[in-house]
């Protein structure tokens, strides 16, 4: 019977769209955690040379680094989900190494900069460690000031910190860059109340 389970796992293994490193390495062994993950994450863990075509042509040749970026956001998701806080800490810290691989070798212009740069900003927070994760939303902001998430994370800290005018200044400059941003307009509504 264990040799039948044995052939069954490593035909598993042959036939999986994953690449084996990734399956053997315990690191995104489902489909589940590839769902959970942007679709060029897809394209660069998967052996489908179709999409790493596609995405390879859309991301540009910094393409070869996003898994590090994959891996950080899917060691971000399953972090959230540890109670044990010395192994959400390791996770964590595993995580925000691989963000900081992608901002270290890919290139400045690299259009994921941005995204790494809130991405560890959370990371920190999730950690505890305000201060990291205000610097890196400032980063994130100053990479790319359009979107609105980092705006919205760094004014939140800033109340929790029951700094509201910092929190209000903000929102403010966000809504410059992104007046039609919903959630930054709710953010700003709720903090005027106060």
């Amino acid at each position: 019977m264990n040799i039948l389970k044995f052939i069954i796992f490593i035909s598993i293994i042959l036939h999986s769209p994953i690449s084996h490193s990734r399956i053997l390495s315990n690191v995104i062994t489902s489909e589940l955690d590839l769902a959970m993950l942007p679709p060029f994450c897809r394209a660069r863990l998967t052996d489908d040379k179709n999409l790493k075509k596609v995405w390879s042509r859309k991301l540009g040749p910094d393409f070869i680094h996003v898994h590090h970026y994959c891996f950080g956001l899917w060691k971000m998701d399953k972090a959230r989900m540890l109670m044990d806080k010395k192994e959400r800490t390791n996770l964590l810290e595993s995580a925000i190494s691989e963000m900081g691989y992608v901002q270290q070798h890919a290139s400045s212009q690299f259009v994921l900069q941005p995204q790494a740069s809130y991405y560890i900003g959370q990371m920190y927070e999730l950690m505890g460690n305000s201060l990291k994760a205000i610097n890196y939303y400032q980063e994130s902001i100053r990479l790319n000031p359009k979107p609105s998430p980092a705006y919205a994370a760094l004014s939140e800290i800033y109340r929790k910190q029951n700094n509201i005018s910092e929190a209000k200044k903000i929102i403010k400059i966000g809504l410059k860059h992104s007046p039609s941003s919903k959630k930054l307009n709710k953010l700003l509504h709720a903090l005027e109340k106060k």
